[in-house]
């Protein structure tokens, strides 16, 4: 079994569960309530795509908007049960932990203060900074270079199949987490059930 010195993390449907505030900010800002259907999708696909599904601009006060809604319901943003535990171990065993996240820089900077994350991850690339959302791999190519790692010793974890392919983009190994999503292909990737079968490629 391969094992690896560098985890990065998806944070949406990865660590935390942020489903419930992300569909009922959408839902507010439409004015409209969603079916499951729909619901799933937003969840899986990047904002990006959310916007031009719901023929939202992409713009500074939409994006604003959006931010005012979810934080609405940040109360009800939890982190996944055995994620904090994992972390810690990891931080333990000295891995490196790091987080590529299609949120833009205030709001996944905000998620890394307001959760306590910031203890544990090592670095953070956004889209906003990286220019392009996953399924691009270039925030992970961007990540990796500006912590000196190698690709072949990292993993990426997430939820979703778009964020598989910005793995296949970068070059870097792929972990599902079935605790965030039911939309994975197993081909080339690792499936995990729960946090802590992460530790046996650790």
């Amino acid at each position: 079994m391969k094992k690896y010195k560098s985890i990065i993390f998806d944070c949406d449907g990865t660590l935390l569960n942020s489903k419930d505030a992300t569909i009922r900010a959408y839902e507010l800002m439409v004015g409209s309530k969603f079916n499951n259907e729909i619901k799933n999708k937003i969840f899986h696909q990047s904002r990006i795509d959310t916007f031009k599904m719901l023929g939202l601009s992409e713009n500074k006060e939409t994006i604003d908007e959006f931010n005012r809604f979810y934080r609405l319901g940040i109360k009800d943003t939890k982190f996944y049960d055995g994620i904090l535990e994992l972390l810690s171990i990891l931080k333990e065993e000295g891995i490196h932990i790091g987080m590529a996240t299609n949120r833009e820089t205030s709001s996944a900077e905000e998620v890394l203060r307001e959760n306590g994350l910031n203890s544990y991850i090592s670095d953070m690339v956004d889209a906003e900074q990286a220019g392009l959302p996953k399924p691009s791999g270039k925030m992970l190519d961007i990540y990796v270079t500006r912590n000196g790692l190698k690709k072949k010793e990292t993993l990426f974890v997430g939820n979703a199949i778009s964020v598989h392919l910005a793995a296949i983009d970068a070059g870097i190994d792929y972990a599902y987490c079935r605790w965030g999503t039911k939309d994975y292909d197993e081909k080339e990737a690792i499936i995990l059930d729960l946090p802590k079968n992460l530790l046996s490629y650790i």
